[in-house]
């Protein structure tokens, strides 16, 4: 990459190939400690000394050198195995690290077969310890300015950094999210802090120059390596709302004079939208990858709205995200109810019972339609108001005509029969959503008061959300976190990664008061029989729903 270079140790560059920058004056020093780094009892050729063996965890590319500039990694064919020499510059002196500075500084084997260049900071970061936050600013501000034509300035062009947070409720597919940003990022020399505890991370983020290790943590290739193999999120999550908190949740540290700020019309609510982009800035994120449903993507359009630079991806079990056919976890959601269903059918054949199978669907039904789509079970939808009667017929029909004589329906936890209203029950969150009373219980009640048959009611809840994903979960995960790792390479930011027709592709983040995709009764569900509409799927994308229009391609 770098010119002719003098082939003896303490030796000056010549001459600089293709106008790369020559405010770099780079020189050549002798140092042994670049050879320190992760070598264990073998000696050095070019000085006879023995390696010492080096801890992974040393500063990566990007990051602060302590001596006002930022470490790039050069790979150059030119300097051979044997050479021991650092390439300085820009810092007033060319000189050998000490032994110290050398353990200490090369833990990543920056100098071996590469050149290690102490190049000038153009960002505005703080010197120092990587722990050491940058100055509040600009978020915008870490996009290294112009430094010329040469191959150093495009690498450090590319080095940005990107933040990465999980919102609302946990689902199968966050971890492998997370993970695939992790090595994505890294491969296009990215750094990468995880947001802990959602919106939370950004609206407690303690303030001082030291990260916050409750809310912010350093991503890497090690410490992500193994997460995808489980559920949950490793980033921890919350259903916290900045632009709705209640005066008990605030942070501890804000003052008072900053709560009075921060105070709206509604009494004893605080928006923390001004906290949360300060914090953005002060952690010097130049794109934030948001995970999460309708909450978590509503609060992520205000921020693009509020210039953050910024790209979402969609996650829910009730898969009723606008804008995608598809969001993660609904797969695994639907495969773990497949699988209870069928196990409850020796139970409820045993005491011929009439069971009621209660699964997520607070606004849309599709986790109840495609879960009775493949077990051949009936469902009802909160899209489809029924006939309480009718559904008690024919589930005693399903009980008499079937050998071992049992029936079964699912309901889906916004699913009511006609006259009837489920109360909201227990606290609101900070998005004003509240539990709906148990459907299922009050239904079996109902089913048994008309049919005088034993019913049993069973949730498919909350263990849908447990363990790991299945595969197409684990795939789409995947595929999404690299789209939207894409669009960051690509400078495309405020967009929602998707699936339309069939096809990956990005849409428009969610507009507000549109409310959650609902499934169309016409198209997809029977309501004189209580079942998934099984005919005329010719043509139809692979999840039997499309979103055609407006459809914007990887």
């Amino acid at each position: 990459m770098l010119g002719e270079l003098d082939d003896a140790a303490g030796g000056a560059i010549v001459a600089v190939r293709e106008g790369e920058d020559e405010r770099f004056d780079v020189a050549l020093e002798k140092c042994p400690d670049t050879h320190r780094a992760r070598f264990e009892r073998r000696e050095d050729r070019g000085t006879r000394e023995p390696f010492r063996a080096e801890l992974a965890g040393g500063f990566p590319q990007g990051d602060h050198d302590g001596m006002r500039g930022r470490i790039v990694r050069l790979p150059d064919t030119v300097v051979g195995a044997g050479d021991h020499r650092l390439v300085d510059d820009g810092h007033g002196s060319n000189r050998t690290l000490t032994e110290r500075q050398g353990i200490s500084r090369l833990g990543e084997g920056f100098a071996h077969e590469q050149l290690v260049v102490h190049a000038p900071d153009y960002t505005g970061h703080r010197t120092g310890r990587s722990s050491a936050l940058p100055l509040r600013g600009n978020p915008n501000r870490n996009r290294l300015g112009p430094i010329g034509r040469a191959s150093i300035a495009a690498l450090m062009a590319a080095t940005r950094r990107i933040g990465i947070l999980t919102g609302g409720g946990d689902v199968p597919g966050l971890n492998s999210v997370i993970k695939s940003v992790v090595y994505r990022s890294t491969a296009l020399g990215y750094e990468i802090f995880g947001i802990r505890r959602g919106w939370e991370g950004l609206t407690h983020l303690s303030p001082g120059p030291v990260l916050d290790s409750d809310y912010v943590r350093r991503l890497d290739r090690v410490n992500t390596r193994t997460i995808d193999r489980t559920g949950g999120t490793w980033l921890h999550t919350s259903r916290t709302n900045p632009r709705k908190m209640r005066g008990s949740a605030l942070p501890a540290w804000l003052d008072g004079n900053r709560r009075a700020e921060l105070a709206t019309d509604e009494d004893d609510v605080y928006d923390l939208t001004p906290v949360v982009l300060d914090n953005i800035a002060r952690l010097g994120i130049d794109v934030l990858v948001t995970i999460g449903g309708d909450d978590t993507l509503s609060f992520s359009r205000a921020l693009v709205e509020q210039g953050i630079p910024l790209v979402a991806i969609p996650k829910t079990m009730d898969n009723d995200v606008q804008g995608t056919e598809y969001c993660i976890g609904f797969s695994t959601a639907i495969t773990r109810a497949r699988e209870a269903i069928n196990r409850q059918r020796t139970t409820l054949g045993s005491h011929e019972r009439i069971g009621i199978f209660r699964i997520f669907g607070r606004d849309a039904g599709f986790s109840a339609l495609y879960a009775a789509y493949v077990t051949s079970a009936r469902c009802v939808i909160p899209e489809a108001p029924y006939d309480l009667d009718r559904l008690a017929a024919l589930l005693a029909e399903d009980h008499g005509s079937n050998p071992s004589h049992y029936a079964m329906v699912i309901t889906a936890e916004g699913a009511t029969w006609q006259g009837v209203r489920m109360q909201d029950v227990g606290d609101a969150d900070m998005f004003g959503h509240r539990h709906k009373a148990n459907v299922g219980e009050a239904l079996a009640v109902e089913i048994k008061r008309r049919t005088g048959i034993e019913t049993v009611a069973s949730e498919l809840t909350y263990d849908l959300r447990s363990g790991e994903p299945d595969s197409l979960d684990s795939m789409v995960a995947m595929t999404f976190a690299n789209v939207a790792m894409d669009l960051v390479r690509d400078g495309v930011t405020g967009r929602m990664v998707a699936i339309r027709d069939g096809k990956y592709a990005h849409a428009d983040l969610p507009e507000p008061g549109l409310g959650p995709r609902r499934v169309d009764v016409a198209e997809m569900y029977d309501e004189e029989r209580f079942r998934p509409r099984y005919e005329g799927k010719l043509g139809d994308p692979l999840l039997l729903v499309g979103l055609a229009s407006g459809v914007i391609a990887g």
